[in-house]
């Protein structure tokens, strides 16, 4: 682990900038956050808009118990109705948002740092204690915050979101690596699982950790998942027929199509789209050859993009030797 901690700690670009990567990922420190759910985002939408969304249409009648007519007729102008829109599009935001960063189905291991129906229910039993005549109607029963206690919790999750930061230069690397600890011991585990088993006789546990962490050019026992599709995910006889095509693949049965064109510069293409990266490719050339100028000697001119482009092209030309090279070749795409 000592090479992860090195790779994570400050670094200087030529521009004298410090970077440094961000602790945690999220930059909250693990004492002060704690796995909850948010109850919004496993209801439906038809209980959401019963629960959350206040409609003074269907309310009318409901609300002049309580409320004077001046009041009503302040709540039913454009500026309160609109305000009333905003807040159901900006909770159907918030929703959508949150569901996005938390797609997983078990919504109970959210990490925040402020459990927010804990302070509500710290207020709420606040308020309990502080009743000075008791009754028992419905409106005692149901518990509700004040203006003043909302702001209150406003404050508090606020002050909470603060002291979970991180400070300024911790440890990144420190981190990183005990995050990788479990991981590793468990990989450890499944490798004695599969002690003489032929078929998982691949590098596995810390020695695969070290080559994820190094970037390996060349890995030991390489293996590749291959998922299939139509009938044969479900069918024994065509999975083996997949295998023996993978087995023996020539390049006849990948080409869906040959076309010959004629370039007499072999720096040169006449394909449009080719243009670019063939005049980018002979900037900086291959300087070594030997090894393949070995097998093939002189006649074949092989040339391709880079492996980042969408559209991969290998660019072969014949050389006849008995002419001279700028005068005659025919090159195939």
């Amino acid at each position: 682990m000592e090479r992860l901690l090195n790779m994570m700690k400050l670094y200087e670009i030529k521009c004298s900038q410090l970077i440094q990567f961000t602790y945690g990922e999220d930059g909250l420190v693990g004492e002060n956050v704690e796995f909850q759910s948010i109850i919004s985002l496993k209801l439906s939408n038809q209980l959401f808009e019963c629960l959350c969304k206040f409609d003074l249409t269907q309310r009318e009648k409901s609300i002049r118990k309580y409320i004077t007519d001046g009041v009503i007729r302040d709540l039913y102008r454009n500026e309160s109705l609109e305000l009333l829109d905003e807040e159901w599009k900006q909770l159907n935001e918030d929703r959508s948002d949150l569901r996005q960063i938390f797609p997983t189905d078990d919504i109970s291991k959210i990490v925040l740092p402020c459990s927010v129906e804990q302070v509500i229910r710290g207020v709420q039993k606040l308020t309990e204690r502080l009743i000075i005549a008791k009754r028992d109607d419905r409106l005692s029963q149901i518990h509700r915050l004040t203006d003043v206690a909302f702001h209150w919790l406003c404050e508090e999750i606020e002050i909470r979101f603060q002291q979970a930061q991180v400070q300024a230069e911790e440890i990144v690397g420190a981190l990183a690596a005990q995050s990788l600890d479990k991981p590793a011991t468990q990989m450890t585990l499944n490798t004695f699982h599969y002690a003489g088993v032929s078929d998982k006789n691949v590098t596995l546990s810390v020695p695969r950790l070290k080559e994820i962490i190094n970037v390996s050019i060349k890995p030991k026992t390489r293996s590749l998942t291959v998922y299939l599709t139509g009938q044969a995910t479900n069918n024994a006889e065509k999975c083996k027929q997949v295998l023996c095509r993978l087995d023996h693949c020539t390049l006849r049965k990948e080409t869906a199509n040959t076309t010959l064109y004629y370039v007499p510069d072999p720096q040169d293409t006449v394909i449009s789209e080719d243009q670019e990266w063939v005049s980018t490719y002979y900037e900086m050339p291959d300087q070594d050859m030997t090894n393949i100028s070995q097998c093939f000697g002189d006649c074949l001119n092989v040339i391709f993009n880079d492996d980042n482009t969408e559209k991969l092209v290998l660019r072969i030309r014949t050389v006849d030797q008995t002419k001279s090279t700028t005068n005659n070749a025919d090159s195939t795409r």
